[in-house]
């Protein structure tokens, strides 16, 4: 089979900066995906950072050398897995006759929804930088927020509709965390130069909600034949 999609964006860029200290930066996007009705298809989405590298203003020492301030917004738009093709329903001919005449069936088992939307992701994040012992050692910490809005995903529906499953819009979903990397160079000599990089990472995503804000309302985005399912539920981790 061939297939085909694609995306037409335009896409702007602004950076200030102001004595080597204080940098902004700035981006605004829109994305139109084919994959999409066309009118869902488009979606624009904006993004914002600062740093502040404050070692400028406050100087360094013998152990301190460089320190910088972070924070950042930005959000992002997406068509996610979406097939091409799949906000229309398309026939094909059976090879079976009705009263002689040729009968015309849906291609494939998932309903077509013209009705979804981009996908939606908004991240915030606050951060350091700092580096000590003339660079031998560095520390990158950050912490961040990231609310996803209308969620793709593939959800079961009932087998009486003559398929078995639909994309749908599911939501909100939250995720936070933190992450810290840390590198040192515990040995420098010569042309020999020995650097060791270690990370460390927490993360929790939260189901805030799927068709409404409903505590316990779930979804089946997937099963398995020994009755196993994968759902989505409000008020729990993503993947019950």
């Amino acid at each position: 089979d061939f297939v085909e999609r694609g995306v037409n964006s335009l896409f702007a860029f602004a950076e200030v900066s102001y004595k080597k200290y204080l940098f902004v930066n700035g981006t605004v996007r829109n994305d139109w995906f084919s994959t999409l009705s066309p009118e869902n298809r488009s979606i624009l989405y904006p993004s914002v950072s600062a740093s502040w590298v404050f070692t400028e203003n406050t100087g360094t020492n013998s152990w301190f050398n460089f320190g910088k301030l972070r924070l950042a917004y930005a959000e992002v738009g997406s068509d996610s897995d979406v097939a091409p093709y799949s906000n229309v329903l398309f026939y094909g001919i059976n090879a079976n006759l009705f009263n002689g005449q040729p009968v015309g069936q849906p291609i494939g088992s998932t309903l077509p929804n013209p009705n979804l939307r981009p996908m939606r992701v908004a991240e915030s994040e606050i951060g350091i930088d700092a580096k000590l012992f003339q660079g031998r050692l560095a520390v990158d910490l950050a912490a961040y927020n990231k609310i996803t809005n209308d969620q793709i995903v593939s959800a079961q529906i009932s087998d009486a509709s003559g398929f078995i499953n639909t994309s749908i819009n599911s939501g909100s979903s939250r995720n936070r965390g933190v992450e810290a990397l840390i590198t040192g160079v515990p040995i420098e000599k010569g042309d020999f130069t020995w650097e060791s990089s270690f990370n460390v990472a927490y993360n929790k995503t939260l189901v805030l909600s799927l068709l409404t804000d409903t505590p316990g309302e779930r979804i089946t985005v997937g099963n398995h034949v020994f009755n196993g399912e994968l759902r989505q539920v409000v008020g729990k981790e993503m993947g019950q």
